[in-house]
C-alpha cells in the first residue's frame, strides 16, 4: 500500500497497489487492462500486448473461420 499526498488538497490518501491477473506484478498507470479473455480483471500493459491481444485475434480469426 502506498501513500500519495495530492499536491492541490495537501490531503494523504492511501492507493492500494493494483496486481496483474496474468504476472502479478504492479500495474502502473490509473486501471490496467481488461485480462479476458484469459482472466478476470485487470492485467499490466506488457501482458496486454502478448498474452491478451494475441488470444483475442486468434478467437477472432477462429471464429470469422467458423462463419465460413
Amino acid at each position: 500500500m502506498k501513500y500519495i499526498i495530492h499536491v492541490k488538497t495537501k490531503k494523504m490518501s492511501k492507493e492500494i497497489e493494483k496486481l496483474c491477473v496474468l504476472c502479478k506484478k504492479s500495474i502502473r498507470g490509473a486501471y490496467g487492462h481488461n485480462a479476458e479473455p484469459l482472466a478476470k480483471g485487470r492485467c499490466c500493459e506488457e501482458c496486454n500486448i502478448r498474452k491478451v491481444l494475441p488470444e483475442r485475434l486468434a478467437n477472432l480469426f477462429k471464429s470469422n473461420k467458423d462463419e465460413n
